[in-house]
């Protein structure tokens, strides 16, 4: 009978141990939140994970709003909301905000500016990247001839693009260094397109029209 109950003990305590692990092993903050979307810090590393596909192994986004998202993680599910550490309870200090009112037309569009120079932007959490016209980036002094060259898909087809690295893009006071771009060769976009490239380095999220900005530190 003694040792069967220390046959149980150790069972017990092993699977504590086993599920200890588990849990604390997905170390993971929300930076966005949308409807059926979240951007998420898992590890360090930023991931966007959708209702329905297992974007990183054993995270599955149920469900999310512009207020919160629950979030399975080993098959335990939680409630996220923005700038909390969910394994530890922490909110982040209070940082830079700036918000951008939704156009009639649906859209989020304000000033930014690109290595100093001013211009008119449209917030895109489609776009994998900052993107631009060749126009635009000569008005805005970006060098691209000589960069990598690339093919992309616009609304006219199949076309030329360059792949360039932004000094920096900076809104509402805002800055991210090196931000990552694509220019495109023809006059498509007709406006610069705010992309994930800036948009992961920040925190963000809509509420009833209002897209929120908040500098990480």
């Amino acid at each position: 009978m003694n040792r069967l109950l220390r046959f149980l003990t150790l069972v017990i305590a092993c699977s504590a141990l086993i599920f200890s692990s588990m849990s604390s092993a997905t170390n993971l903050r929300v930076a966005g939140l949308f409807n059926g979307k979240a951007l998420v810090l898992i590890n360090g590393q930023r991931h966007f994970i959708q209702v329905g596909k297992e974007t990183v192994k054993g995270v599955q986004l149920i469900s999310s709003s512009s207020k919160k998202a629950i979030i399975e993680v080993n098959g335990v599910r939680t409630e996220y909301y923005l700038s909390r550490d969910m394994g530890q309870g922490i909110t982040t200090p209070e940082a830079l905000t700036f918000r951008v009112i939704r156009t009639p037309q649906g859209q989020y569009i304000t000033r930014g500016s690109i290595n100093g120079r001013s211009t008119e932007m449209l917030v895109d959490t489609g776009a994998n990247l900052v993107a631009m016209n060749a126009d635009e980036a000569d008005r805005l002094g970006i060098s691209y001839k000589d960069s990598e060259k690339i093919f992309v898909e616009t609304a006219g087809g199949i076309t030329e693009g360059f792949k360039v690295r932004l000094d920096f893009v900076s809104v509402g006071g805002i800055r991210v260094p090196g931000v990552a771009a694509t220019v495109i060769k023809g006059t498509s976009p007709n406006t610069v397109l705010l992309g994930m490239s800036f948009l992961q380095s920040i925190k963000f999220n809509e509420d009833g029209g209002v897209m929120s900005f908040q500098a990480r530190y």
